[in-house]
């Protein structure tokens, strides 16, 4: 048996809407029971908020990463997007990783004539 990697083509529009940065969500760190050390990241996540799900989305990036520090409620898209489901003591759920968070650029709007001036001029 063998596992195809991105076998399934998600389409973020559909399934998400727009999607907006939140911020970080957590830093998950290493911890050494024995000797109660705590060590380097091992999971970083950040919170999106989805206008068609209407829910906060947690996005798991990889720590190679830098961080990612947007204004709160920018559009953003998601590169490498990855779904997986998951059964956790009779609990389903599923995670979202991503290769990056990306900043939707706006496009410039034309400035539109004000009224009572000439539309070419």
């Amino acid at each position: 048996m063998f596992k195809v990697k991105n076998a399934v083509v998600v389409n973020q529009v559909a399934t998400f809407g727009k999607l907006k940065f939140l911020g970080l969500g957590q830093e998950r760190r290493t911890y050494d029971e024995e000797t109660g050390e705590i060590g380097d990241v091992n999971r970083r996540t950040y919170d999106l908020t989805s206008t068609k799900l209407k829910r906060v989305v947690e996005v798991h990036v990889p720590l190679d990463l830098p961080i990612i520090d947007l204004p709160f409620e920018t559009e953003v898209s998601l590169a490498g997007l990855d779904i997986r489901g998951h059964n956790i003591n009779g609990r389903q759920g599923w995670t979202v990783r991503a290769s990056d968070i990306i900043l939707v650029e706006k496009k410039a709007e034309t400035p539109k004539p004000q009224q009572g001036e000439p539309k070419n001029k």
